[in-house]
């Protein structure tokens, strides 16, 4: 029998044996590697949590620090809202109107900035700015309805090349044309008054009954103002506009239409405070407006005969 010489065994053969030899070792890797996996994923969410801290915080900061942009879209939203129910909304209507609409689109904002320091801005900028803005609304939807009225009636506001005295204004206004057109706001068959509505708010929807009514009562308002011959002027003042907006409002929800009979109790109203009013005139001896010369003007419009 041939005996061979031991072969020494080298390192590498060795660490092969053992390992092979170890289950242990191999199981305190796969530990190993279940805890670096545990670790990361841990990490990962953590890194997740602090990114989403990060952007929220960002966003109510951008929410809490709104710029004069965002304000003025919610002034206009806010105007909108009250158009044309409510013309002249009072302090609070303005307040809590923006404070819902900051509450829909921008949640953020009131809970950030305490009551004290909202309030504070409110009275010291939004408020004036907003009324700013309803003052524009008034102006333009005004001059709508009476551009509206012109092209509808194919009627001519006196010369446009020169500022029209409380004199021009009136003999416009009692001209038979301007009259007629005046008769004809009030004829069931002419659909006067909707045809001006659609032409002066045409991106309004009219299927919105309740809204086109509003809209309908107000252009009836304006029309009334600018056509009546027994009233002075053109333009819509405060107390008049809201004065046929309620009688109008009323009329429309109770008989289902505006008639000429509402138009004449108004006047009845109107005719003392007319004849205290002093009418300033470059020459008040060419027209004179006495209680007399209301009073036949008045009566003129129930002897209307049509």
């Amino acid at each position: 029998m041939e005996l061979r010489p031991l072969t020494p065994t080298t390192e590498q053969e060795v660490i092969v044996i053992d390992e092979e030899h170890n289950p242990s070792k191999k199981l305190s890797e796969m530990k190993h590697h279940e805890i670096l996996y545990e670790l990361q994923k841990l990490t990962n969410n953590q890194t997740k949590w602090i990114q989403d801290q990060l952007r929220q915080q960002t966003d109510n900061n951008n929410d809490v620090d709104l710029t004069p942009k965002i304000f003025t879209e919610g002034y206009i939203q806010v105007c909108r809202k009250f158009f044309p129910s409510n013309l002249w909304p009072s302090f609070d209507d303005f307040k809590s109107e923006l404070e819902k609409w900051l509450n829909l689109h921008h949640p953020n904002y009131l809970k950030e900035v305490s009551e004290r320091k909202w309030t504070n801005s409110f009275v010291g900028n939004h408020h004036t700015m907003i009324q700013h803005k309803m003052k524009d609304l008034r102006g333009t939807s005004a001059a709508a309805v009476r551009s509206a009225i012109f092209k509808e009636l194919g009627l001519q506001i006196p010369s446009s090349k020169k500022k029209n005295t409380p004199v021009d204004i009136s003999e416009w206004k009692r001209s038979q044309k301007v009259k007629e057109c005046y008769y004809k706001l009030y004829d069931e068959d002419e659909n006067v008054i909707e045809n001006i509505a659609k032409q002066a708010f045409p991106t309004l929807s009219h299927n919105n009954e309740l809204l086109f009514n509003d809209i309908y009562v107000y252009t009836a308002s304006v029309c009334d103002i600018v056509l009546n011959p027994n009233y002075p002027d053109i333009e819509c003042a405060r107390k008049p506009l809201e004065r046929r907006f309620r009688k109008f409002k009323d009329s429309l929800l109770n008989n289902e239409s505006i008639e000429l009979d509402d138009s004449i109790s108004i006047l009845r109203e109107e005719i003392p405070e007319m004849k205290k009013k002093v009418v300033v005139e470059k020459d008040n001896e060419e027209e004179p407006h006495s209680e007399e010369a209301y009073e036949q003007n008045f009566d003129e419009l129930f002897d209307h005969s049509d």
